[in-house]
């Protein structure tokens, strides 16, 4: 898999500066943040907005490996990012349909789930069916590339 690019970049800035920048930027729903140690040497901090940011990054530039996380901001409206996928730590995978991946991670009548449940990664299996993959904003490590998967945040 190759991470996405997203519409806009910045590098060599720490954390915070990368989250300020995004919040100035309308267009600006989340961020990937990846780092190299010693940190801010070599740091890219990629926007994504709702729409698909299919600019794809050459896996070579990441020799040696980065650290990333992807950091949703809360003000921002929820958006679907196609031929997209979650990498990190699900705290739930569920085989089911498109709804009900929204109905596990977003609706308001699904009780605890929905707290719990900032983004989801649908990967299709099946003309119906698929695997639903749950995250919370600190357990996703990066959005990567996938044909037969979709992001919604």
């Amino acid at each position: 898999m190759v991470a996405l690019a997203g519409y806009s970049s910045l590098q060599n800035v720490d954390n915070s500066t990368c989250l300020s920048f995004c919040r100035q930027d309308e267009n600006c729903a989340s961020v990937v943040y990846s780092e190299l140690h010693p940190l801010f040497n070599g740091s890219v901090c990629r926007f994504f907005n709702n729409r698909v940011n299919l600019t794809l990054i050459d896996p070579a530039i990441y020799d040696p490996p980065r650290l990333s996380y992807l950091i949703i901001l809360e003000s921002r409206q929820k958006g679907f990012y196609l031929k997209a996928a979650l990498e990190g730590s699900p705290f739930l995978v569920r085989k089911g349909s498109k709804n009900d991946c929204d109905c596990h991670c977003f609706n308001e009548n699904n009780g605890a789930i929905r707290f719990f449940c900032d983004a989801y990664s649908y990967k299709i299996s099946t003309a119906s069916t698929g695997n639903c993959s749950l995250y919370t904003a600190k357990d996703i490590t990066n959005i990567v590339y996938a044909i037969k998967s979709y992001v919604r945040l």
